[in-house]
Parts: structure tokens; sequence; C-alpha cells
């Protein structure tokens, strides 16, 4: 399982050296920050993700940090934005295959938990977001919704909801992200749920969405 920061860490080059170009040096420098950035918020939180303490923990001066974001809130908005990346890359990738939707939403809900769970620190992160950097959590939910929306639209079950409207299935899609995120947020307690749990819990939101809040408005595609 890829953790936070893991998709940043920056290649040794081999060989003779050579003159990196300045652009490559400032790539690797932003690629820097936003990794240390990304391990201070997940350990102790974005409070303790101050410009100062990133800057010391990347062995840079202050202005450096500057001269590649704005503020100390729009670093935190590019942390939140690049972490919920790596997780709607792993939910989408597990449910890609899916035959059905509520076998898309079981298989979204189980990757979702099993990445957080092995992955405190990123967890933290999409935790405090929603206070700490709400305008990039929005734009992160609305994200996964249009990805979600993509998915469904591509998936091998896509003619069952060739009748449904994009503005339809766009509610229904945000409805069920909510609740994805409602449930792994704030009403999972990761460090007592195991994996047999949390296949559990994902089972039993399949069920209530199957007998439940989908009977009637797409009964004929469960």
């Amino acid at each position: 399982m890829e953790h936070v920061g893991a998709g940043w860490e920056e290649s040794e080059a081999a060989g003779i050296p050579q003159a990196v170009p300045q652009r490559d040096r400032d790539c690797a420098t932003r690629r820097k920050i936003l990794r240390v950035a990304a391990k201070l918020s997940g350990k102790r939180g974005y409070a303790a993700c101050q410009i100062a303490r990133v800057a010391q923990a990347a062995g840079l001066a202050p202005g450096t940090i500057y001269r590649h974001f704005a503020n100390r809130q729009s670093l935190l908005d590019e942390v939140m934005a690049i972490s919920g990346a790596q997780l709607a890359s792993v939910m989408l990738k597990q449910a890609r295959n899916a035959c059905d939707l509520k076998a898309m939403e079981y298989a979204l809900l189980v990757a979702a938990f099993d990445c957080l769970a092995a992955d405190p620190a990123l967890l933290r992160i999409l935790r405090e977001a929603e206070t700490q950097t709400a305008s990039a959590f929005v734009r992160y939910l609305t994200s996964i919704i249009t990805a979600h929306m993509r998915l469904i639209r591509s998936s091998t079950f896509a003619t069952c909801y060739d009748h449904v409207p994009d503005a339809d299935l766009e509610e229904l899609v945000t409805m069920l992200t909510g609740i994805r995120m409602h449930m792994l947020l704030h009403a999972t307690d990761f460090e007592r749920c195991t994996s047999e749990d949390c296949e559990s819990i994902a089972a039993v939101y399949v069920k209530l969405l199957g007998r439940g809040l989908m009977r009637e408005a797409v009964a004929t595609t469960l």
C-alpha cells in the first residue's frame, strides 16, 4: 500500500553528474516541500504544518517555500488535493471491473477502508480537511463525484443507466459519496476495526442500498 508522500519521492540520478535544468530543480523542490508538509500534517495535524517548520524539516529557507506557494493555506490545499487523489486512485481502480452498481459501491468502500487503515497519516489529513482546507475538500468531493459518474457510464452495466439523465445520476452519486465519506472519516474507528469488520460494514451498506435507497429509483438495475 502506498502511503502519504510515497508518490512524491524524487528519483536519484545515477552515473555521471550532469547539470540539472532550473525548471527540474524547481519541480523537485516543490515535490520535496509537499512531501514534507504531508508528513507533518499526517503525523501531527494541519496545525503543526507551519511554514517555518516545513522549511526546517525540508532543509530550506522559508522564502523558498513562498516562491512555490503563495501562503500556508495554498500549501495545505495542495497537500489535501494530492492526498485525496491517492485515495481516489485506489478506490476507482478496485471498482473498475464491478458487474453492477452494488458491486461497485462495495469495491469502492472496501478499497477505501483498506487504504485508510493502512495509512493513518492519510486518514488524519482527510479527516481534518473539512475544516482546515474546506475549499480544497469540496473540490476533491466534486472530482470524486465526476470520476464516479464516468466510471458508471463506462462500466459493463452502463446500458442499465442509459435512461438516467446526467443530472439525476449526479444526485445519486453525490448522495452515495456523502454516505461513504461519512462512514470513512467520522463513523469508523480504524484502530479497532479489523479488515473483516470493514468488509461487514460494506456488506451492510450495500444491502441497505439494494433493499432501501435504490429500490424505487433503479430497481431494475440491481
